[in-house]
């Protein structure tokens, strides 16, 4: 899926439970439907290179998520739908939450066990 100018991520691809790995990135995908929680088997997730602005909260549903790479988008905060996800590594770079204090301290706050690349 990845590089295909999606403006989301299409319907039928909630259909596919045993999904392990969703690349998505190098899109135009604004907004992520709250039906992400449907790939409940879903341990890699990369939406990279998009133009979200923020997650709903039904991705921390995703109890088997351990990589989550949300590079080069547009996210200032993620505490809120992240808090007590399981995600092992968080890969924020080229967002502006980067360079906000407060923004870093809370998704450390949300996310203590989980290795999360800042650059």
């Amino acid at each position: 899926m990845s590089g295909n100018r999606l403006t989301e991520l299409p319907a039928p691809l909630f259909g596919l439970t045993d999904l392990l790995t969703l690349n998505a990135s190098n899109n135009r995908i604004r907004a992520v439907s709250s039906r992400i929680a449907e790939l409940k088997n879903l341990c890699w997730l990369y939406l990279e290179n998009n133009a979200l602005t923020s997650l709903p909260d039904e991705i921390g549903a995703l109890r088997r998520l351990i990589w989550l790479s949300l590079r080069r988008n547009k996210l200032s905060d993620l505490a809120g739908p992240l808090t007590g996800s399981r995600v092992k590594d968080l890969c924020v770079a080229g967002n502006p939450l980067t360079t906000n204090a407060v923004a870093r301290s809370n998704l450390k706050k949300a996310l203590p066990k989980t290795k999360i690349f800042w650059s």
